[in-house]
């Protein structure tokens, strides 16, 4: 067995160290720090036993590290090959075993481990106020910067903007091409775009996940790197026991050569409520790309609104159920000619001005998955999202179906493969 990729890294909220409820006001900045900044779920290593490029780690006692984690060993011989990041192969209680190419035929134990964090750089703290800086797909920096809903009464939200250059002093993003209805944005108002929820308390302000699983918000997971993030979660909207879901996230670019193009897209929703009032629900996300309400989804390029449709802006999405813009396939699998398995693609999403339709170009690491009517991915609160598999094993994607009022006949499915989005030494 090889060394398995790195780069792209997924977190489940569920996680031991995390806990993670995105209705969960309170809690959502310390969160969020430990998936970007800082990792999570801290243990010593007790002795280590090596067979070829096997390792084994022993603890001594319970870990709480899931299979499928990217594991950070901290110090000791280890931390100097692959910047010290492994992907968990499997575990034990008390065990956990990596592949470790040119491991060492004798490991000392005494060193500590962490989840891995994303490698955002935290440049600026204070309050509700965080700045991350991350890359963009030319590895030059970009700033982003998260206002977390302060009032634990309101529904939990971040509004989120990504600029080249930030005020160290204000905390604010100071780059002229940045989106400016949140560049310097301090109290939630109503018509911002912002990753939000449908209906805030104070009573889930501080919520485990598990009180959020069996509430109103189920399930939640994280993929992404230095590169791109992406949050699939239920929004706090339960209808008959069916929780609807979004999909929120930065993701990277491969857009024509302008400057005011130069930007990651940002993945929101446009809320006319402020965080007081009843939000958005049922996955109104990604511009139309995958809701069927026009108007309520909300990506944009820096400064400038786009979209992921190819019809104009007073249509609905092509991806909703009207006849006349449906972009649903006919069949959820390829023809036996093709593959005699059992095989579903995923569609990559243009990018288009949002007024225009003018094509600007594309995004890495978000694809619909092309099911059709009859074969929509399940989206209760245990199965959205979930981590897909060849039949052979092998890590493949994580999957959540985007629910307008929990309808069923409204689905729609988004992948977000757990993969590098850019090859380069930092895989």
């Amino acid at each position: 067995m090889a060394m398995k990729q790195t780069q792209t890294k997924y977190y489940d909220c569920s996680d031991v160290g995390l806990d993670m409820c995105f209705g969960a006001t309170a809690k959502n900045p310390s969160n969020f720090k430990k998936i970007l900044h800082e990792g999570y779920n801290r243990n010593s290593v007790v002795s280590v036993g090596v067979s070829g490029n096997q390792v084994t780690l022993n603890y001594g006692g319970a870990h709480g590290y899931k299979a499928d984690r990217v594991l950070k060993i901290e110090d000791g011989v280890l931390s100097s090959i692959n910047g010290g990041e492994f992907h968990i192969d499997s575990v034990t209680t008390d065990t956990v075993v990596l592949t470790i190419d040119d491991a060492p035929v004798s490991i000392e134990g005494g060193f500590s481990t962490i989840i891995a964090p994303l490698g955002w750089d935290l440049v600026y703290e204070s309050g509700s106020v965080h700045i991350y800086e991350m890359l963009h797909i030319d590895d030059t920096p970009r700033f982003v910067r998260m206002f977390f809903e302060p009032n634990i009464k309101y529904r939990a939200s971040v509004t989120v903007c990504i600029g080249k250059s930030y005020d160290a002093d204000e905390g604010f993003i100071d780059d002229p091409n940045a989106l400016q209805l949140t560049k310097n944005i301090m109290a939630t108002a109503a018509n911002i775009p912002r990753w939000d929820t449908y209906v805030g308390s104070s009573s889930y302000a501080n919520y485990t996940y598990q009180q959020g699983f069996n509430g109103p918000f189920g399930h939640g997971a994280f993929t992404g790197s230095k590169y791109h993030l992406c949050f699939q979660c239920g929004d706090g909207y339960k209808n008959n026991g069916n929780i609807s879901h979004s999909v929120y996230g930065i993701f990277p670019t491969a857009c024509l050569d302008y400057e005011i193009l130069d930007y990651p897209v940002l993945v929101a929703v446009l809320t006319n409520t402020a965080g007081n009032g009843i939000g958005p629900s049922g996955g109104n996300f990604c511009a139309n790309a995958i809701s069927p309400n026009d108007g309520i989804g909300y990506a944009s390029i820096g400064n400038l609104r786009v979209r992921f449709d190819f019809v104009k802006a007073v249509e609905n999405s092509i991806l909703t159920t009207n006849s006349n813009h449906a972009q649903h396939p006919v069949s959820s699998l390829l023809p036996t000619n093709i593959d005699e398995f059992n095989t579903t693609t995923l569609r990559p999403l243009d990018i288009y001005e949002y007024n225009t339709s003018q094509v600007l170009g594309a995004v890495y690491g978000l694809h619909q998955v092309m099911v059709n009517s009859g074969n929509f991915v399940p989206y209760n609160a245990t199965t959205s999202p979930s981590i897909q598999y060849t039949p052979d094993g092998v890590r493949l994607f994580t999957c959540a179906s985007m629910s307008y009022n929990t309808t069923v006949s409204n689905g729609r499915a988004v992948a977000v493969p757990i993969e590098p989005i850019k090859y380069t030494s930092y895989s």
